[in-house]
């Protein structure tokens, strides 16, 4: 009540933005923890509900006003946390388009890396492990390749090793991860590398995981693309 008439606003009914004001106002007095908000929210709607009226606290702009309240205060504390969130298809088609299009070898694999472990849905460890002589290119624009076993696989029939077929792309259009793993194949026979080579890099790294992730951070920054607030995009999520 105090709100409103200090603001000029009207109390009951109250519109959804009085209600997104004031939780702006306790967001700038800095004073209320987010988890006692719904306790100066309460009397709000119990107000309107006796007086037959619908509750402008339930509305989805005073929720997401709320949840900007969170971020902010979380942010403030040095505490704010990211969202894992999966890589969107038309990012990883521009990363792989990118990839056949980059100036270096370096640059080239690692994008390419990224495009097959957020197409194939593979961790980082079964991409990084992936070896030459485990990935076969067929003309009909499927790819078969062979990862080693996990202990999630255990229950699975077969050997040491799980066979997995990426299906061909229904559109006309150039298949740029396809196209970019026959090149990389290319690669590696003009290089000379045997069937147990990496196929991707030197697998020594202790963290694929982080591995992969700094260079999906490269390849997006160079895209200059971000991902939204408090979410971060992963190849594999």
């Amino acid at each position: 009540m105090r709100f409103c008439r200090d603001s000029g606003h009207r109390p009951l009914p109250a519109k959804v933005s009085t209600v997104g004001a004031y939780v702006g106002c306790l967001a700038d007095k800095g004073t209320c923890q987010p988890s006692s908000v719904a306790s100066y929210l309460a009397p709000i709607r119990k107000r309107h509900l006796a007086g037959g009226y619908t509750s402008p606290t339930a509305h989805h702009s005073v929720r997401e006003a709320l949840k900007g309240y969170t971020n902010e205060w979380l942010d403030a504390a040095g505490a704010a946390k990211t969202k894992r969130c999966a890589l969107p298809a038309p990012l990883a088609g521009r990363l792989a388009r990118r990839a056949a299009r980059a100036p270096d070898h370096r640059t080239f694999l690692r994008l390419t890396a990224v495009v097959t472990q957020s197409l194939w849905g593979r961790r980082a460890r079964d991409i990084l492990g992936l070896r030459v002589g485990a990935l076969r290119c067929l003309a009909s624009g499927a790819v078969h390749f062979q990862i080693t076993r996990s202990k999630t696989d255990s229950r699975r029939p077969g050997g040491e090793r799980l066979a997995h077929v990426y299906p061909p792309s229904p559109f006309a259009a150039l298949d740029y991860p396809v196209l970019n793993l026959r090149r990389l194949l290319a690669w590696h026979r003009r290089s000379g590398s045997p069937a147990s080579a990496f196929l991707f890099a030197s697998f020594s790294s202790s963290s694929p995981g982080s591995t992969l992730s700094a260079w999906l951070r490269d390849g997006l920054a160079a895209l200059n693309v971000a991902a939204p607030c408090w979410q971060r995009y992963c190849s594999h999520s």
